[in-house]
């Protein structure tokens, strides 16, 4: 008799738990197990976890919140909880009477983490949430979000399998700036340059049905790339001591025939043909491109170095761009070399190679 009222009694604390009911927290609110310290989250981990955070959402669909833990692993002493990596359980209910708890592990693709919280600990959080991503698959997925002074930096999509009898992994992604809209995410990479750029990698889900290819983790190629600037473009781009700069903000505001003749020096403009020809590495006119795309761009210190008559005050600066086209013309790529000129603190394009 003792037996079955120790397992009624656990039973109804961990029922407790999972419907928030006598612990009186907001469904909408994460909480944890010190705010709780009648409940030991810690012994439904696995071996060396400790629980950060426990939200409540219907990651099923089931109608039923379920309980969401994320826990810290891998921990070393001295070191606690922050910087170390996370990964995630999902606790649900089935419909027996005394209802059974089932676990289920979230996989992350290529044995990675969920979030890591590399910023100071007030600026760092780990967040799971129900988004409707997928548009192939019926009801919203189950995302976790590590976010770093308020942008998400990690994203990892999960949706709820009932013939695997799981939570599918199906998407996987890292990066410096990450935003996610329906089908689409966008990725931004800081690069390793002088001149503060980032690449921009727009991802589709295929089928709207996941953003992986494999079982790995592997994901598909992005669809569309360029370089941008992940901080805002400066006020004055003329200004900035690089010439590749000025080179990109030239094709980011291609489009604007008002103004973008303020990039070149006397008389270049023109004599480009106001890039109605394709000097500039768009075949079709001017007038008629919709976006230019730049994918890579190389400062060209070797060529300059060779040729005497090149100072410091001018440089070649190579673009490797996509032409986008506003009546449907299939894209174009190109390489162009541009020479830049400075004078007056002004870098200002001169002409081609």
């Amino acid at each position: 008799m003792g037996e079955v009222l120790m397992r009624q009694t656990i039973t109804c604390m961990l029922l407790a738990l999972l419907l928030c009911l006598p612990l009186g927290c907001n469904p909408a609110e994460p909480y944890t197990g010190d705010r709780n310290p009648s409940v030991e989250f810690d012994i439904h981990l696995p071996e060396y976890g400790k629980s950060d955070e426990a939200f409540h959402l219907d990651a099923n669909g089931d109608g039923k919140q379920e309980q969401v833990i994320l826990y810290r692993y891998d921990l070393s002493p001295g070191i606690g909880l922050h910087g170390a990596p996370t990964k995630a359980i999902v606790y649900q209910l089935d419909d027996e009477m005394p209802p059974n708890i089932h676990a289920y592990e979230l996989p992350v693709p290529g044995q990675d983490y969920l979030c890591e919280c590399e910023c100071v600990p007030t600026a760092c959080r780990c967040i799971p949430a129900l988004q409707d991503i997928l548009s192939g698959l019926a009801g919203p997925e189950l995302v976790v979000s590590d976010r770093c002074a308020g942008e998400t930096v990690g994203l990892t999509i999960f949706h709820w399998d009932a013939a695997e009898d799981g939570y599918q992994p199906k998407g996987h992604f890292l990066g410096h700036r990450i935003e996610v809209v329906t089908d689409t995410v966008t990725v931004e990479d800081r690069q390793a340059s002088r001149a503060q750029l980032a690449m921009r990698q727009s991802y589709h889900a295929d089928g709207g049905l996941a953003f992986l290819l494999d079982d790995q983790g592997t994901l598909v190629t992005p669809t569309q790339y360029e370089l941008v600037f992940p901080h805002g473009e400066p006020e004055d781009i003329t200004l900035s001591p690089y010439p590749e700069k000025i080179v990109l903000a030239f094709y980011q505001h291609y489009t604007d025939t008002a103004n973008v003749s303020a990039y070149f020096a006397d008389e270049t403009w023109e004599g480009l043909g106001q890039c109605d020809t394709n000097l500039c590495g768009c075949t079709g006119p001017h007038a008629g491109v919709a976006h230019v795309r730049v994918t890579g761009l190389q400062l060209e210190w070797e060529a300059i170095n060779k040729d005497r008559s090149l100072g410091p005050d001018q440089a070649t600066v190579g673009a490797a761009l996509v032409c986008e086209y506003s009546d449907g013309t299939p894209e174009n790529g190109a390489f162009v070399r541009w020479r830049l000129v400075r004078a007056a603190d002004r870098w200002q394009i001169s002409g081609t190679e």
